[in-house]
């Protein structure tokens, strides 16, 4: 993967947290941990992509980096659910 990706990538990842953020500060406060977690993986991406030879994404920091957005994903899973309920009224 050429580097301009990872500039795409970061900037992906940067845009899509400031977005959750802005809009989940009305609707549910915990939507801002995922949003947090998206502009930490925007520098994290940036920070891989500004230096290639720490292959951030292999090995351990790899292993690391896959559970804790594993572990992001079923907490964002479980928030919008329960954000779904509580908004159908069958909560």
């Amino acid at each position: 993967m050429g580097a301009e990706y990872g500039y795409i990538y970061a900037a992906a990842m940067f845009i899509a947290g400031i977005f959750i953020i802005y809009f989940s500060v009305k609707e549910n406060k915990l939507f801002c941990i995922v949003g947090v977690y998206f502009l930490l993986l925007g520098v994290y991406w940036l920070i891989n992509t500004l230096t290639p030879q720490l292959n951030l994404f292999d090995g351990v920091y790899g292993t690391v980096f896959r559970c804790v957005t594993g572990a992001v994903a079923v907490i964002a899973i479980i928030l919008y659910i329960i954000q779904r309920r509580r908004n159908s009224g069958k909560y």
